[in-house]
C-alpha cells in the first residue's frame, strides 16, 4: 500500500490497532496554518501572522506587518 500522507498511513492503521498520537493530531502539526489555528483558538499565545494564498494576500500582510519571512505550511 502507498499513502499520500503520514496520517493517511495511520489512519489506515487505526483500523486495525490504536494509533498514538491520533493521525488528526499528525496532520494538526505537520501543517503550519493548521497549528496556528488551533493554538490560536486554544488560547496559547501566537505570534502575529497572515496565511497567504495569492498575491494579493501577500501584498496586504506586507502592508500589515512590512517586511515578512514567507514559509510554507507543510514541508
Amino acid at each position: 500500500m502507498k499513502f499520500r500522507t503520514l496520517s493517511a498511513a495511520l489512519a489506515a492503521a487505526q483500523q486495525y490497532a490504536p494509533v498514538r498520537p491520533a493521525p488528526a493530531i499528525i496532520a494538526t502539526v505537520q501543517h503550519r496554518a493548521r497549528q496556528k489555528a488551533w493554538l490560536s483558538q486554544h488560547g496559547f499565545p501566537v505570534g502575529p501572522y497572515h496565511n497567504v494564498n495569492t498575491l494579493a494576500d501577500l501584498q496586504r500582510a506586507v502592508r500589515e506587518f512590512g517586511a515578512c519571512f514567507v514559509k510554507s505550511c507543510h514541508g
